[in-house]
């Protein structure tokens, strides 16, 4: 282990551990890459980029209109522990339950 990192549940960095001259991996929150270079600080989710702090992309949605309860720029309806947004247009419920209705974790 070169890397440990801690996230709060929007993908904000809570604390972060690599070794010393480690390469330092780039795949941080759900794989994805954490752009910092020249202080931007956010993912990079191939169509959107988000900023986990504001907990918004820096692009609008480009399926806004379906989700007219949400700001344009907001990323998984704002509930990242159930939703994913893999394409950067529509989000997916991401929780899975086993066959007696129990939530899987």
């Amino acid at each position: 282990m070169t890397q440990t990192n801690d996230y709060y549940a929007d993908g904000a960095i809570a604390s972060s551990y690599s070794k010393e001259n480690s390469t330092v991996n780039k795949l941080k929150y759900q794989s994805k890459e954490f752009q910092d270079d020249l202080g931007i600080n956010l993912y990079n989710f191939h169509r959107r980029q988000y900023d986990p702090w504001t907990q918004v992309t820096t692009t609008i949605d480009p399926h806004s209109d379906r989700y007219f309860n949400y700001s344009r720029y907001s990323f998984v309806l704002d509930n990242p522990v159930s939703f994913t947004d893999a394409t950067g247009k529509d989000v997916q419920f991401d929780i899975t339950r086993n066959k007696k209705g129990r939530l899987l974790v």
